[in-house]
């Protein structure tokens, strides 16, 4: 797939995939929708406003990094393992942008499955060169 053929898809259309794409990986995710709101976890806001409107009443929404927050600096609060870990779902960027994101798994110890959204698209490379900021976060050549 690429980027180009995404977009003419429509945001819509590609979250409803690959929110449908995460059904086979735990039938009780789909079990546990029809009785109350899916626990989802999405790591920032773009991600989290495609999965409440796609969602709507159905899901239970958290979002890790907020607006105006970077993600490549985030630090997770205590909230966010207990959040992660109660998920139902955790919908990821990929690409590792959350670089936070094995460490918050791991303290959190969910059992949810972490769906990467950008898997399997072809990746555009970046032409800027990588650098560091004073945060000392790398870009890498996908970001």
């Amino acid at each position: 797939m690429t980027l180009k053929w995404l977009w003419t898809l429509g945001i819509n259309t590609v979250v409803v995939l690959v929110v449908s794409a995460a059904a086979p990986k735990s039938q009780a995710i789909a079990t546990q929708s029809a009785r109350q709101p899916l626990r989802v976890v999405a790591s920032f806001s773009i991600i989290a406003d495609m999965a409440q409107h796609v969602g709507g009443d159905h899901i239970h929404l958290t979002t890790l990094v907020g607006p105006n927050e970077d993600a490549h600096v985030y630090e997770p609060r205590p909230a966010d393992a207990v959040a992660v870990g109660k998920a139902d779902v955790v919908l990821i960027n990929g690409l590792k942008f959350e670089g936070f994101l094995p460490r918050l798994a791991t303290a959190s110890h969910t059992r949810a499955p972490i769906i990467e959204l950008t898997k399997g698209i072809d990746k555009l490379t970046s032409t800027a060169h990588e650098h560091d900021d004073d945060q000392h976060h790398h870009h890498g050549k996908h970001d």
